[in-house]
């Protein structure tokens, strides 16, 4: 973020990769490392879009640009094609209807696919239909959605989303206020979501009028990766099975809230099937009231976050694997693979980091109210005997013990056999997930069984278990052999992690070797790393941790759980 620029001709911004400037032009400067700024003032403009290489530029609306009546010829029906560079909507609204698409039916939206960073614009349709699905962004989200407003009236043959129809990437601090009609689905931001939206709204109404017609006021799916956090439906959901967020949940869903009107006329819920929604104790249950809803052209106005470009750093060769960060940097190892940076394909303007969710585990967490902090008398109730602690994949601490009544008491202590504070009592259960713990931090833990009628349980004798929590959660990793013309590299990709930076290691006999990446952060190389290599036949052991400063002090996650792949 901290790159120079220059103005060229007054019209363009030339941001280089070093951020180095040369006024008089001292040395050519090669088109893959430099980014353009384009302002965008008209609709004829922004239909140019498709034919560019969007890679390498950031579009800025300067106005409000209207799209009515026009003809679209991109083959698959959404306006602009495929989308890989940076959209600066600064506010301006882009009104789109009763468009001719000539191409071949498919989504109706203004992108096929982003894989770029699409942010604060506002998209009005007055009377949006389509023969076939419809979007209000894009068909498939790779990257960065932020800040977008969705308003106005969505109608469709087929399905019917408000932003997009498969979400791989972030979706955060955006709105959809429309009055939406899907013949066979009908979603408030995505169809299927395999990556992370966060903090958006719905509002309006949502309706999937065949007889068979699922409606949710998030998604439609979550799938095992994905995750919600912050989500608020307002919504009016109508459809055969009505879904006030989720209609399937695989995935996580944290403290997301429904106050939208559900009328279902088989099946209305939150959540109808898979996994429930998981309130943290500190939420408080009480509704807040729903805004107005008045769909409209200008939509409540977003700060402007200015474009976050980040460039790709040029690592030095040394004697293990060498990380050349591109779009997904592309670091080489030597004997365990050698050395030799791997050129970018297409650089990309990075997407902003997402923000750090703190997702919990899959199965449902108690949500029950603390109740009073009284300590148990010492010969009341029983103590459970068996308890099993561990940490989570998210780095949080889930309780498991025998059940031996049906109400339980979780009593914590941040020292051994010290005060201990109640922290939830739960009625016929046999776990519980402590989304409060901090990392780094060290926590004692008693589970105390109530007795039928409600006296206290004993809880001195209480069997005390010990767990110390991770600075950092512990990332997931896959890894994958790819191939670059003759030049073949194993790429490894992050996913689910905390840290800012990422630390390599891999080994191929015995020990495990540290792999040279630069000093970039995991969000500037999209969570991927190219490691070339010349032999084939290699078997290799990969696992990462990450790492970010606390208090000026390096905090570290766990190594994730090591990973082997045999060399194409």
């Amino acid at each position: 973020s901290n790159v120079a620029a220059v103005g060229i001709n007054h019209d363009e911004v030339v941001y280089l990769q070093d951020g180095m400037i040369e006024y008089d032009v001292k040395k050519a400067v090669k088109l893959d490392k430099t980014y353009i700024r384009k302002e965008i003032t008209n609709a004829e403009e922004l239909m140019e879009i498709s034919k560019e290489d969007t890679s390498h530029t950031i579009y800025s609306l300067k106005n409000d640009i209207d799209m009515e009546d026009m003809d679209v010829v991109w083959e698959n029906s959404c306006i602009l094609g495929d989308f890989e560079g940076v959209l600066e909507g600064n506010n301006c609204t882009i009104t789109i209807d009763n468009l001719f698409f000539a191409g071949t039916q498919d989504y109706a939206g203004l992108w096929k696919s982003n894989r770029g960073i699409v942010r604060n614009c506002k998209i009005y349709y007055p009377g949006m239909t389509s023969s076939w699905s419809i979007v209000g962004i894009c068909s498939e989200n790779y990257e960065l959605i932020q800040g977008c407003t969705i308003t106005g009236k969505l109608s469709s043959k087929y399905g019917c989303y408000g932003i997009c129809y498969k979400n791989r990437g972030t979706i955060e601090n955006s709105t959809v206020d429309c009055q939406m009609r899907g013949s066979s689905t009908c979603a408030g931001i995505a169809w299927e979501n395999w990556g992370y939206l966060y903090n958006d709204i719905v509002k309006g109404s949502l309706c999937a009028n065949t007889n068979n017609g699922d409606a949710a006021g998030i998604c439609v799916t979550v799938d095992d990766y994905g995750c919600v956090e912050k989500c608020i439906n307002y919504a009016e959901i109508k459809g055969e099975e009505a879904a006030g967020l989720v209609w399937k949940n695989r995935g996580d869903i944290i403290d997301c809230k429904n106050y939208g009107t559900l009328e279902g006329t088989n099946k209305e819920g939150d959540v109808l099937d898979g996994h429930d929604p998981i309130i943290s104790p500190s939420e408080t249950s009480t509704p807040s009231p729903a805004p107005t809803v008045t769909p409209t052209p200008k939509a409540t106005e977003v700060p402007t976050a200015a474009p976050t470009i980040t460039p790709t750093p040029t690592p030095k060769a040394t004697t293990v694997p060498t990380a050349a960060p591109t779009v997904t940097p592309t670091p080489t190892p030597t004997v365990t693979p050698t050395s030799s940076p791997v050129p970018s394909e297409t650089p990309q303007p990075t997407a902003s980091p997402m923000p750090n969710p703190s997702p919990l585990p899959t199965s449902t967490a108690s949500t029950a109210t603390p109740v009073s902090t009284a300590t148990p008398t010492q010969n009341q109730g029983k103590a459970v005997v068996s308890v099993k602690v561990k940490k989570t994949k998210n780095n949080q601490v889930r309780l498991n013990w025998e059940n031996v009544a049906d109400t339980y008491q979780i009593w914590r202590s941040k020292g051994s056999n010290q005060k201990y504070q109640l922290l939830t009592q739960i009625n016929r259960q046999t776990s519980y997930v402590d989304t409060k713990a901090q990392g780094g931090k060290t926590y004692y833990y008693k589970i105390v069984a109530i007795t039928q009628d409600g006296s206290g349980g004993n809880l001195e004798t209480a069997k005390e278990v010990k767990v110390t929590m991770d600075w950092l959660r512990k990332p997931e990793i896959k890894v994958k052999n790819g191939k670059k013309g003759n030049k073949r590299y194993v790429e490894i990709k992050l996913s689910r992690y905390a840290g800012k930076y990422a630390q390599i290691q891999v080994k191929n006999n015995k020990k495990y070797r540290k792999v040279s990446i630069g000093k970039k952060p995991v969000s500037s190389y999209k969570g991927k790393y190219r490691l070339r290599y010349k032999k084939s036949g290699l078997t290799l052991w990969f696992r990462v941790r990450t790492w970010k400063k606390m208090n000026g002090k390096k905090r570290y996650s766990a190594y994730s759980k090591p990973v082997k792949i045999k060399t194409a």
